[in-house]
């Protein structure tokens, strides 16, 4: 009668996966013990990344808001984006678009830098042209809408060391934006130009989980918050000579998740 198998007949078997067990982890360590220490954010490293490179989840608000004698009125727009899908009100621009930053260790996890954006949009001119039978063709052509972004945000943040490979950048600053946007209109009357001019200051805060998958190279995504501080969108429109212009204020919101990468320079 075949018995069933013992302790004692398992014992070899178990003892060889452990001691396999064993020995891996033993190289693996020896492995991970060789390996340059990628730690994020040592004293008098050098973080160039570019930001917000993708918004991953992005929601804006923004509100204009202005009054006429005793009559207070406000204008509201708000959207949400997934990745490339949805679509945010056209201001939301100024806190999504990639910007390039530069941040230094300071040591101890301590981190001081400041991100720039700068974008300039330019397109063709627009025309129209009316032909009528026995008549000469009538043509209008105006500039087509342009528009130039400047921006700054210097920051402090601290880095918190998860692993040789994982850290928590928990960052905090304040930033500046100017929008700066023209187009034309033709009428029967004459040519119609608007020129405007967005001013945003706002306090921004972000928390950045940070992985340094290679020597240098970084890849980062968290949630950021853009909080509005002070804000005026300005309003010049030229007619037939006669300009007006107009100042409201202006309050953004932009709240998401983003994606970055950039490169470490260690001295």
């Amino acid at each position: 009668m075949r018995r069933a198998p013992g302790l004692s007949s398992l014992v070899p078997a178990n003892a060889l996966v452990l001691g396999l067990v064993l020995a891996s982890a033993t190289l693996a360590g020896a492995s991970r013990a060789d390996e340059p220490d990628r730690r994020f954010a040592r004293g008098g490293a050098v973080i160039l990344t570019a930001d917000r490179l993708l918004p991953l989840v992005s929601h804006t608000r923004q509100d204009v808001a202005w009054s006429e004698g005793s009559v207070a009125n406000r204008v509201s727009d708000s959207g949400t984006t997934f990745a490339f899908a949805g679509r945010e009100p056209s201001l939301g621009a100024v806190h999504t678009i990639p910007r390039l930053a530069v941040d230094v260790g300071l040591g101890g996890g301590l981190t001081i830098g400041t991100s720039f954006a700068f974008a300039v949009g330019v397109a063709g001119p627009h025309a129209e042209t009316r032909s009528s039978a026995g008549l000469p063709d009538v043509r209008r052509e105006n500039d087509a809408p342009r528009g130039t972004l400047l921006g700054f945000a210097p920051r402090v943040g601290y880095a918190f060391a998860l692993t040789r490979t994982l850290a928590l950048w928990p960052r905090a600053g304040f930033s500046f934006h100017a929008l700066e946007t023209a187009t034309e209109e033709s009428s029967s009357a004459a040519v119609v130009r608007t020129e405007t001019t967005d001013t945003l200051f706002s306090l921004g805060v972000e928390g950045q989980l940070v992985w340094t998958p290679f020597e240098h190279v970084v890849l980062l995504a968290g949630p950021v918050l853009d909080a509005p501080l002070m804000g005026a969108h300005a309003t010049a429109l030229s007619q037939a000579g006669v300009v007006k212009e107009r100042s409201d204020d202006l309050r953004v919101w932009h709240l998401g998740v983003a994606f970055a990468m950039g490169f470490t320079f260690d001295p």
